[in-house]
């Protein structure tokens, strides 16, 4: 996220635990940029969870993983990594 819209008040003092209902205008942002980054890719969805590492990587395995899984090639499980990742 931009780092000017990421101090703007109201976003850069969000608590994790805040109430869903004090929060609805950046949850607004999200689902906004979530469909904007799908349009662009040219893709149904996208996710902006979670944001980097390890996690990132998971949850790219899994995604790339139900692609084949829906696609009925199943037969593709492995993967090639280079040894700079984690």
């Amino acid at each position: 996220m931009n780092e000017v819209i990421a101090q703007l008040p109201g976003i850069a003092d969000i608590h994790p635990l805040q109430p869903d209902h004090q929060i609805q205008g950046l949850l607004n942002i999200y689902y906004e940029m979530q469909d904007m980054l799908a349009i662009c890719a040219g893709m149904d969805a996208v996710t902006l969870q979670p944001v980097a590492g390890a996690q990132g990587e998971f949850t790219a395995i899994r995604c790339i993983q139900e692609y084949f899984r829906n696609k009925g090639e199943l037969q593709r499980n492995k993967v090639i990594v280079p040894d700079s990742a984690h």
